[in-house]
């Protein structure tokens, strides 16, 4: 019973990154045109389905083991939901800041931006552990650090995809990574990954306990 809820959960995890990046890549690629900068001039409405996808990765698997009530289960995907759509727009904004032509490279700009960074990941993961505590009480804060530098990792492996896959355009920083739509797949991945860490550290906790 277990391995199975674990194949069902790994699998709508893979499914919903495929879809994220899918999604992303149809209206950047169909209909904003991929060779035009008018993927940089809102409105997108991709994004409001990859935040319910990457909600929905993350919370999916805690809830299949968990099995909450339907109003918890409402709260927690609601609650996640508003903050993964404020991350992504905290995050835009983010990266026009850093791409923008006032910008001056020096330690303490790195430093405020490696801050903001740590910050935006921070929230995702507090966003994180207050949605899956709605469908267990027992779940720990102590998975907010660690979840944090999982969620990092999105930035070098988006960074890795596009150099690997360039796909549609021939540039390899970081704004072809998110043109790409790497970003989108991978913090789904992540937040699946998180997900699936966190039952098991509770399922190793509970059965201390028991044990105990």
């Amino acid at each position: 019973m277990k391995s199975q809820k674990s194949f069902t959960a790994i699998a709508i995890i893979i499914i919903a990154a495929i879809l994220n990046i899918s999604l992303w890549l149809f209206e950047i690629v169909v209909i904003k045109k991929w060779a035009s900068l008018n993927w940089l001039k809102p409105p997108l409405y991709a994004p409001y389905a990859i935040a319910l996808l990457t909600t929905i990765a993350y919370l999916a698997p805690i809830q299949l083991h968990y099995r909450a009530n339907r109003i918890k289960q409402l709260t927690s995907v609601a609650g996640l939901y508003f903050f993964s759509l404020t991350e992504f727009y905290a995050g835009k904004q983010l990266c026009y800041a850093l791409y923008s032509r006032y910008w001056v490279i020096t330690k303490i700009d790195l430093a405020i931006g490696c801050m903001a960074i740590g910050l935006l990941f921070a929230g995702l993961a507090a966003a994180c552990f207050l949605s899956s505590r709605q469908l267990n009480r027992e779940i720990s804060r102590k998975s907010i650090p660690t979840n944090t530098a999982l969620f990092i990792c999105v930035i070098p492996l988006s960074l890795l995809s596009i150099k690997l896959i360039p796909g549609y355009g021939a540039g390899s920083g970081w704004i072809d990574a998110v043109k790409m739509g790497y970003p989108a797949f991978w913090i789904t991945i992540l937040l699946g990954v998180a997900a699936l860490r966190t039952i098991r550290i509770e399922a190793r906790a509970a059965q201390a306990q028991a044990d105990s």
